[in-house]
């Protein structure tokens, strides 16, 4: 990626003119497949390094592998399927154990030809991807005029920057969608003087230091009988197929099982979308309004752990708001800055920065400073703490993280902060 660049996706549903026709079943089915044995027996090969005590394969030595010993191996690689779609396979493959031996995820799995998700990935070159807006096609290799097979979807948006690639995924649902991958340089947004803390909490999604409170909207709450009613359905149909098949053979689903799992799928997805959507029109909201934003550095995968909030706390999707916040300060030019997550904030008084610690318990919305009387509701002097404590780690040069590109930019911005009258929490 280029310096100052920023990388994008346009996501584009895959009309049913297109996704049900035979050329395009036949053909993705084809990707699809040979993606994912390239994939296992890269996995395969993998681990037996691993095993013998090698280290991990390169990237580079993974795409070697494909094109001098699995191509020979297994002929029908050759020519069938675009070569980058092996080649992103090796990439995934190797972030997949990348990631695994840092500790950060599990090992890797197998994947499966009747996986929920299945997708394929390639490269632009050679003008091999093309995107007519007016008429709704996307061209890729082998889904094209010159094949007879161009994918048509619903161009909703219009592309900006240079195409780097594309990908065709298959989603639980039965939907197809195709995403396009940009190169995009973003102008940064105008300076303003604005900074705000955030609290990120359940039964509201963020409240902001100057007060304003951003409700949750609990998409999971919402749809939690419906999708329990279809689960019980399918687990009723799973049961029942399982009688029926003979021991030792793969269970047979019937017809109706697959119906309920699409339903299952198409709930589960109505509930992603509207937290998606929720995490996409307050990140805009922030990093429009502010020029540094400071959060605490939730631990979530702890937070996870606490049995009585696990639903509602999975249910908020603090890790998606996050995301979406870091990534839209990066390349708008925001300031970022992450506080500690064992700062007290909800015990701490923003006022005379007394701890309170008989304010722990949850059911605690307001309460008063015993030091010097202030009342407080519970978040938004949480997330006055929270900015008062970033603003001071910037004006010091302590920050766990900032999305700030121009360190000339930020250092002046701790120049002005560290003419504030600030105090640390004691």
């Amino acid at each position: 990626m280029k310096e100052g660049c920023f990388i994008r996706a346009y996501k584009y549903w895959i009309v049913p003119e297109t996704a049900q026709s035979e050329p395009f079943l036949k053909g993705v089915a084809n990707a699809f497949g040979q993606t994912r044995f390239v994939y296992n027996k890269l996995k395969d090969y993998v681990d037996k390094k691993l095993d013998n005590r090698e280290k991990l394969p390169s990237k580079t030595d993974l795409n070697n592998y494909v094109n001098r010993k699995l191509k020979k191996q297994h002929p029908f690689l050759r020519g069938s399927v675009d070569k980058f779609c092996f080649t992103h396979a090796a990439y995934q493959l190797h972030d997949a154990y990348s990631a695994f031996l840092e500790g950060k995820r599990g090992q890797p799995h197998f994947r499966k030809k009747f996986d929920s998700v299945q997708s394929f990935t390639t490269n632009f070159t050679n003008n091999n991807i093309k995107v007519d807006e007016e008429n709704g096609i996307v061209e890729l290799p082998y889904f094209n005029k010159r094949k007879g097979c161009p994918v048509k979807a619903v161009i909703h948006r219009s592309i900006q920057g240079r195409i780097i690639g594309a990908q065709v995924v298959r989603h639980a649902t039965g939907d197809y969608y195709v995403v396009i991958i940009c190169e995009v340089k973003i102008d940064e947004l105008p300076e303003n003087e604005k900074a705000v803390g955030l609290d990120l909490g359940i039964k509201d999604s963020v409240v902001c230091s100057d007060g304003t409170v951003i409700n949750s909207i609990r998409a999971l709450y919402q749809s939690e009988k419906s999708v329990k009613r279809t689960q019980k359905s399918l687990s009723r149909k799973y049961e029942a197929a399982k009688k029926r098949t003979p021991e030792g053979c793969r269970v047979q689903l019937s017809k109706n099982y697959l119906k309920d799992k699409a339903k299952l799928a198409r709930k589960h997805k109505r509930v992603r979308n509207q937290r998606y959507d929720l995490a996409q029109k307050t990140s805009n909201k922030i990093v429009n309004e502010n020029q540094i934003i400071i959060i605490e550095d939730l631990h979530v995968k702890g937070m996870l752990k606490n049995h009585h909030l696990a639903k509602a706390i999975a249910d908020a999707g603090f890790y998606q708001l996050r995301r979406c916040i870091e990534y839209k300060a990066y390349a708008l030019g925001r300031i970022l800055v992450r506080v500690d997550r064992w700062l007290p904030s909800s015990q701490l008084c923003s006022h005379c920065w007394y701890q309170n610690k008989e304010v722990k318990n949850l059911s605690i919305r307001v309460w008063d400073c015993p030091n010097c009387h202030t009342v407080h509701h519970r978040d938004v002097n949480a997330a006055k703490v929270i900015k008062a404590a970033g603003l001071e780690m910037l004006s010091k040069g302590y920050y766990h993280s900032t999305s700030c590109r121009n360190a000339a930019k930020l250092s002046v911005w701790r120049g002005r902060y560290s003419q504030t009258n600030l105090t640390s929490p004691q």
